[in-house]
């Protein structure tokens, strides 16, 4: 084993039964930079791995380990972690002083939330967390720079963080066999690849989102390469119109079609938590107004959807012009920051939506979902929703 220590980088070591890490290494391997121990063991890390300044890359996939020494965060040259399938619960804080990590591999443990010291870690490009207990993902997720995949299948999750709708290098977003009542409803920057399957209660989309998504590639040759398998459980309540709870609106939709009425309900994003009517004349309150006002002031945010390409483009950027220092409340700062809950889709407004909004429903031909359009005033509402010359009662709009 020493002779294979001082001739190697890289060190295969899977299948060993090591119990713990060989002494060894330590001994004669400070220049080792890969080492692979998958499936031994292992039910914690020595103190002295900080030690191992040159591992790029670790992993301790299918072990017994059930805490991670703070240590660890002083082998800063790590671009790769694998610490998947053992029984962590949480990651130690010095965890966030791998800046230069750039793939978290964290499936099949124990956690209920994600550390907050992983927001430190600028560089990542792969957080896979399939197989844990989470039942929220944190909105900054959304402000990781470089994350381009997250993974989160087989979780408890019934959202996902509106801040991901403005992340900028995001290409994959996988969240199959949760327990998803929706998806957001803005449009996503950057377009990502998003698999939703066996979300059994989620039962429509947005506009943006189900334009964006139609652009993927299906081959439809396999049920389950179909978009959203296992998805759209009708649910029936004959309850009220508005049904509320204390997290959220619930809407009750019926739909006429050709084989009767159907009820569906809907229950929409905690960020929006009041939805007028179509024939409502209402004003948004003062607080939205002021949302609205300050976002329009730093951003320019516009969501652009052709409806005979079914193309979606969002832009997102910084105004580049000096504001006065705004004193506001931490509620309110961070709306702000993960964005709105969509942008209005009359024509030629653009107004950003964050707790009040006016939405029609209409069924989608292509799918089994309904498809949800968000407004920011009746006026915008109305005026979409009179764009066809087709009677009213043989649109396929239908008005909440």
């Amino acid at each position: 084993m020493v002779n294979e220590v001082k001739e190697k980088f890289i060190l295969h070591w899977n299948y060993r039964g090591f119990t713990k890490l060989p002494e060894v290494v330590r001994n004669y391997g400070a220049h080792i930079e890969e080492v692979y121990l998958k499936y031994n063991l292992l039910s914690n890390l020595p103190l002295w791995i900080a030690e191992m300044s040159n591992i790029t890359n670790l992993y301790l996939h299918g072990n017994q380990i059930e805490t991670v020494p703070d240590e660890l965060g002083e082998v800063t040259h790590l671009t790769t972690l694998d610490l998947g399938n053992n029984k962590l619960k949480t990651l130690p804080p010095r965890i966030g002083k791998l800046q230069k990590l750039k793939v978290l591999l964290l499936n099949e443990n124990s956690m209920r939330i994600l550390p907050s010291e992983i927001n430190r870690l600028k560089n990542l490009e792969t957080l896979s967390v399939s197989g844990n207990k989470l039942v929220a993902l944190p909105e900054w997720l959304g402000y990781l720079p470089s994350l381009q995949e997250l993974i989160a299948d087989h979780n408890c999750l019934i959202e996902i963080p509106n801040s991901l709708t403005l992340a900028p290098n995001l290409s994959t977003i996988s969240i199959c066999s949760n327990r998803l009542q929706h998806l957001p409803l803005n449009g996503f920057l950057a377009a990502p690849c998003i698999q939703f399957d066996n979300n059994s209660n989620l039962n429509y989309l947005s506009i943006p989102v189900s334009y964006q998504l139609s652009q993927q590639n299906h081959s439809f040759q396999n049920p389950r390469d179909i978009l959203a398998y296992r998805c759209s459980r009708v649910v029936s309540n004959d309850d009220g119109f508005w049904i509320k709870s204390k997290l959220s609106i619930h809407l009750k939709v019926e739909i006429l079609g050709q084989d009767g009425k159907d009820t569906t309900i809907l229950k929409l994003p905690r960020q929006l938590v009041t939805v007028h009517n179509i024939d409502e004349s209402s004003i948004p309150s003062l607080m939205e107004l002021a949302l609205r006002d300050i976002y329009c002031e730093r951003y320019n945010h516009t969501l652009v959807i052709d409806h005979t390409t079914l193309k979606v483009e969002v832009n997102r950027a910084v105004i580049d012009r000096h504001n006065e220092c705004l004193e506001l409340t931490r509620y309110l700062n961070d709306l702000l920051k993960n964005g709105p809950i969509s942008i209005c889709l009359g024509i030629q407004c653009q107004q950003p939506i964050f707790t009040e909004a006016w939405i029609t429903v209409n069924c989608d031909p292509t799918t089994t979902f309904l498809r949800i359009s968000t407004f920011c005033s009746r006026k915008c509402a109305l005026n979409l929703t009179t764009q066809t010359d087709a009677p009213r009662e043989n649109r396929r709009w239908y008005i909440i």
